[in-house]
């Protein structure tokens, strides 16, 4: 299976990286924090619909907001 986070991440560093000039270092790093980022969104969407779908969307979106908080804090 393909991993398409994955792939969307190393165009979108790559695309950053001959706009502003990066290094190859960190052009990855940059790459692996968008990754981080696509997965993140990806994950909460899903759980969303799931929750809306379950017809406890602010339910699911209020523990969102709250374990994210936590894990700022």
């Amino acid at each position: 299976m393909k991993d398409y986070t994955h792939e969307l991440s190393r165009v979108i560093g790559r695309k950053m990286g001959r706009i502003q000039n990066y290094s190859e270092e960190k052009e990855v790093v940059v790459t692996y924090g968008i990754e981080l980022i696509l997965n993140s969104l990806l994950k909460a969407v899903i759980y969303i619909l799931i929750g809306t779908l379950l017809g406890k969307t602010l339910e699911v979106v209020t523990a969102i907001v709250v374990f994210a908080a936590v894990r700022v804090f």
